[in-house]
């Protein structure tokens, strides 16, 4: 029987392999490595990684351990380790826990700890342990940059002595399910709250002396003085945050907040490159609201995304 066209087709394209990065955890901390390296020489643009450099990176890896690796399944894995970074970022915001910034570590207390690996057995990889390659993580999927002995050379090894535990890529992940609840009535409101909070403090307090829009009582008891003052300096203090966000705020770190909400936009599903263009130049167009979006968790950002639209 002679084969059809389409089986000759199938069957003459050599199959590619899966490669399993877990099978030697030093494989994945070498590709953040070279990653950071690439970070390091400014390859990183604000729609990420170009092809050419994960090609590079299959290269290098080739060259370091000796591998067969495609610049796509480098990409994938990065894709994989962004949403690890996500997931760590999440946890690290749950009420009840505590960051190690020394051991790289959420701390969380042994009752909590229990009930949640309970439901969330992989969670045990970040909780209550220095998680593996986080400075590596940092840099390549988060805002860090290389610096110090970083930037000499990707191939350092990470500055932590205390046990870590490694995650793969071929186990399935839990960091990327999108929640079908619709939307929520509250998010704009949310996500003006960074704006809202630099503004709030533009209206003055009716003045104390002669000449406000009010008159005073004669008699006025030393508690409500007392609660004025207060009042007073707490006006004074959210000033004084608000002058120091909008001082602190430079140019660099307004790129940075771009490159890190590209990436964010692009690793939520469910959106045509169109209109990731779309939410991003919005966003970009106002960047005090960017912190509020990328501190969301990812089920609140697509949410978020599609009310945007």
């Amino acid at each position: 029987m002679i084969p059809s066209q389409t089986e000759m087709n199938s069957s003459s394209k050599p199959k590619r392999k899966n490669f399993i990065w877990s099978l030697k955890p030093e494989w994945i901390t070498g590709l953040l490595q070279i990653m950071m390296e690439y970070v390091n020489a400014n390859m990183r643009s604000a729609q990420g990684f170009k092809d050419s450099v994960y090609q590079g990176a299959a290269q290098k890896m080739k060259e370091k351990f000796g591998i067969e690796v495609t610049g796509e399944q480098c990409k994938n894995q990065i894709r994989h380790q962004r949403s690890v970074w996500i997931h760590i970022q999440e946890l690290k915001r749950k009420s009840g826990v505590s960051w190690d910034e020394t051991k790289k570590m959420i701390v969380m207390g042994q009752e909590e700890y229990a009930s949640h690996i309970q439901a969330f057995p992989k969670d045990a990889a970040y909780l209550n342990i220095a998680i593996a390659n986080y400075v590596e993580l940092e840099i390549v999927c988060g805002l860090g940059h290389a610096t110090g002995e970083w930037a000499k050379s990707g191939n350092s090894q990470t500055p932590l002595a205390t046990q870590q535990i490694h995650i793969g890529d071929d186990e399935p992940s839990q960091f990327m399910d999108i929640g079908a609840d619709g939307s929520m009535p509250t998010e704009w409101s949310e996500m003006q709250v960074m704006e809202d909070y630099t503004t709030t403090t533009k209206k003055p307090l009716p003045s104390s002396g002669k000449g406000g829009g009010t008159k005073r009582k004669s008699k006025t008891s030393g508690i409500d003085q007392d609660i004025r003052d207060c009042i007073s300096l707490m006006a004074d203090s959210v000033n004084e945050v608000a002058n120091a966000i909008k001082s602190s705020t430079s140019p660099q770190q307004i790129r940075n907040m771009c490159t890190e909400l590209m990436f964010e936009l692009k690793s939520i599903p469910g959106f045509s490159e169109e209109e990731v263009d779309t939410i991003y130049d919005n966003l970009s167009n106002n960047p005090k609201l960017i912190p509020s979006f990328l501190s969301k968790p990812t089920d609140s950002k697509a949410r978020w995304m599609r009310k945007a639209l």
